[in-house]
């Protein structure tokens, strides 16, 4: 019968020694692995006492043995004298655990071999086969593990394997924004041109010209485009689909334009599902271009304030573009708060670190919409250099547009009055009194009340005066 007494006697001195072994995650030793019974018995007992945080040494074993009346069974005195002489010299217990799985794995191969020798015909039973299924995993288990940095090979750097260069997936006014492998973000306020900014991308992805709202993209192979609708009516949806397809000219969907409303599905479900989904879409349209997630909050079961969660969920859309060579846009809001552009809850904040650009939609007085970058890992597009667009009820969706540099008599009458109001009283104020003076009057946060600032200021309202104050221009 494989054993190996030297070895079970090693890893009980290794024990005595060093107890806190049996914490190890590393230590998978069980009773079974003792072929001889006292030193199985010895095992168990060690476990209990380091279990009970007792002592183990020569005095609690003995004590133990004795008053369980087992002294005499595991080999009396002359059994523990032996033990403890050996505990004198340091041992190698992984060396020992490895040799004593070794004979207890073969031990079960006789077992088995012995339960073949029985069996009369071709139905295995099941005992057979639970003890096959266990040798397997044992064996499986006492196999050597590779070092960490055996593991990690694949993902060390090295000079002489570059990686593919990246590919281009979409551009914003011919400057590259999206690649392949990353993930981005595009986020503004309620009403402020998400959908139409989502046309546009869906627009771009199809061949043609066309009003795509400054975006632009090439899908020449026909790979899956995946669009997510998490918050839309069916109406909405379906317009939107609509929109998309007429800015090309398109009286049709291709078929690899794969475009669902999803509000019906089970928030639990939509994460899991849109994996399956791309799965599928991979294998039959040979890759995926792109996936644009309009509503990404909404994949959420606890919420985009949930910290956890939205680590989970931009860790897991970041695999999933990195898995198949795709880029995914995910649109959010901006708190519908004073900070101005603060998108929302631990998502938003996860999703800002972790994109490759995070676009950003600003609607002006004029209800026209500027289109940016507002971080960027490689491409920078000021809002200067944005794309604007604006509602058109004669197209019915929103259109390009250029900038609009008249002020409105509406405007000009309200910038006045926000002056006369702030600096009442020939009132002179320092740059950073006026802003949150502004702030103030208007409830508004700092990046607003900026902005006012310098619309007061070029409309000639204020002045800067010899003291470099301002105050009402004259």
């Amino acid at each position: 019968m494989p054993q190996s007494p030297e070895y079970e006697l090693a890893l009980l001195c290794s024990l005595i020694l060093q107890p806190e072994i049996l914490d190890s995650p590393d230590f998978k030793v069980v009773e079974a692995d003792f072929h001889i019974p006292a030193h199985a018995e010895v095992f168990e007992l060690l476990k209990t006492l380091w279990a009970a945080e007792e002592p183990i040494d020569a005095n609690s074993i003995t004590r133990a043995l004795r008053d369980a009346r087992r002294l005499d069974q595991v080999g009396g005195v002359p059994f523990l004298n032996r033990l403890f002489e050996a505990t004198s010299s340091s041992a190698d217990w992984q060396r020992s655990a490895r040799i004593l799985r070794e004979k207890l794995i073969s031990r079960m191969r006789q077992s088995l071999g012995r339960l073949y020798a029985q069996v009369q015909d071709f139905d295995l039973p099941i005992e057979i086969l639970n003890l096959q299924k266990e040798i397997a995993e044992m064996e499986a288990d006492t196999r050597p593990r590779p070092s960490i940095m055996d593991q990690w090979s694949a993902l060390r750097f090295d000079p002489s394997k570059p990686p593919a260069a990246a590919r281009v997936v979409f551009t914003l006014n011919g400057k590259p924004w999206s690649t392949n492998g990353n993930l981005s973000g595009l986020a503004g306020h309620i009403k402020s041109g998400k959908s139409g900014s989502m046309s546009g991308l869906l627009a771009a992805t199809l061949p043609g010209d066309g009003d795509t709202l400054g975006f632009d993209s090439q899908n020449d192979r026909g790979q899956a485009v995946i669009h997510l609708d998490t918050e839309q009516s069916d109406n909405d949806h379906h317009r939107l689909l609509v929109n998309s397809l007429r800015r090309k000219g398109y009286a049709t969907c291709p078929n690899w334009l794969l475009s669902f409303r999803i509000t019906s599905v089970p928030t639990a479900k939509r994460l899991v599902e849109l994996e399956a989904l791309m799965r599928e879409a991979s294998t039959k349209f040979k890759g995926i271009h792109s996936v644009l997630i309009d509503g990404v909050a909404d994949l959420m079961v606890r919420g985009p304030n949930d910290e956890q969660e939205s680590i989970e969920l931009v860790q897991k859309l970041q695999q999933l573009a990195i898995e198949y060579d795709t880029h995914i846009v995910a649109v959010l809001h901006w708190n519908p708060s004073k900070d101005f552009q603060k998108t929302r809850g631990h998502l938003g904040s996860q999703l800002e670190r972790k994109a490759e650009t995070n676009l950003a939609l600003e609607m002006d007085d004029n209800n026209v919409t500027t289109i940016y970058c507002k971080t960027a890992r490689s491409t920078h597009i000021p809002k200067s250099e944005g794309q604007r667009f604006r509602w058109s009820d004669e197209d019915g969706m929103h259109m390009s547009c250029d900038a609009d540099t008249t002020v409105s008599p509406d405007r000009v009458f309200l910038l006045k009055a926000l002056a006369d109001q702030v600096f009442e009283g020939s009132k002179c104020l320092r740059y950073l009194d006026a802003v949150s003076a502004i702030g103030l009057a208007k409830g508004i946060g700092k990046h607003q009340a900026t902005n006012l600032f310098t619309e007061i200021n070029k409309g000639g309202f204020i002045k800067k005066n010899p003291l470099n104050k301002w105050e009402l221009a004259a």
